[in-house]
């Protein structure tokens, strides 16, 4: 009788041991897939309501429209984020803009907030042009994105591929 108890003790243990190692891999796969994952969603995820009435902010305090923006450029690539949200994420969007410049393209970044002093301090600390602010009341007047940052292509006036950037 003790053989039997002595060889389901190891068997529980063996299931134990082996449930463990199952729970640990499957949770390294979740971390690993989550951070080379990027985000891709379909265009439709992203509008732009009357970008000819979608006032943007220079660092130089001057207004342009969305709209303005969109049509000098056959391949635009825009970052829009909130820079008092997540620095890691904003840091991303930013870089990844940085990368596409390099790449001698099109690109522009807007943040969302509302004292242009603030904007302005930031974005010269961040050193990266061309930067707009859009007020927050215009962004969820006219701008329509679910989430936060996210990196948009546009080609022609039309989004073309959007990319939403999280941890």
């Amino acid at each position: 009788m003790k053989t039997s108890e002595s060889h389901f003790k190891k068997n529980a243990e063996f299931y134990f041991r082996m449930t463990i190692a199952v729970l640990i891999v499957a949770i390294l796969a979740v971390f690993i897939l989550r951070f080379l994952y990027k985000k891709e969603h379909k265009p439709e995820a992203v509008s732009f309501i009357n970008p000819q009435k979608t006032l943007l902010l220079s660092l130089e305090n001057k207004t342009v429209t969305l709209e303005q923006l969109l049509i000098n450029s056959n391949t635009l690539y825009l970052a829009i984020f909130d820079f008092r949200g997540c620095y890691s994420c904003t840091g991303r969007a930013l870089d990844d803009l940085r990368s596409l410049q390099k790449e001698k393209k099109d690109c522009i970044a807007i943040t969302i907030h509302d004292n242009f002093n603030d904007f302005k301090e930031w974005a010269q600390m961040e050193n990266f042009n061309p930067i707009y602010m859009v007020k927050k009341n215009i962004f969820y007047e006219f701008i329509k994105t679910p989430y936060v940052p996210v990196i948009i292509e546009i080609k022609n006036g039309k989004i073309e591929f959007i990319r939403f950037i999280s941890l």
